[in-house]
């Protein structure tokens, strides 16, 4: 699996995460309103889950995948919830078939996909 988090370190600032992280709640808060709070998040390209973490405050479950394994294992060693799960996974290759969410998170992963 890619190591992404050693080529871009950025993708792992805390601080800088946190930022974005309030700006795409904010606008999940002004499309969902108070349905955000039962919405199912599945946050694509999470890194080091500190975008994850933040919809976990304000939705009733959230997971993160990436397939930089190391940057999972930080997330999952930084952000625990009940409501919060990190997997090791392909974005082009969800590992859940039928499974649906309400909303979809997928920042700064563009550059990242082949096609």
């Amino acid at each position: 699996m890619p190591h992404y988090s050693k080529i871009h370190p950025l993708i792992l600032d805390q601080r800088e995460r946190e930022r974005v992280g309030r700006q795409l709640l904010a606008i999940a808060e002004d499309y969902f309103g108070d349905r955000l709070a039962t919405a199912k998040v599945l946050d694509v390209g999470c890194a080091g889950g500190t975008i994850t973490a933040l919809f976990a405050e304000q939705t009733v479950q959230v997971i993160g995948v990436d397939p930089d394994k190391q940057a999972i294992e930080r997330a999952r060693r930084s952000y625990k919830r009940k409501n919060l799960r990190f997997e090791v996974a392909d974005a082009l290759k969800l590992p859940w078939g039928g499974e649906r969410f309400d909303l979809v998170v997928c920042n700064q992963v563009y550059e990242f996909v082949p096609d």
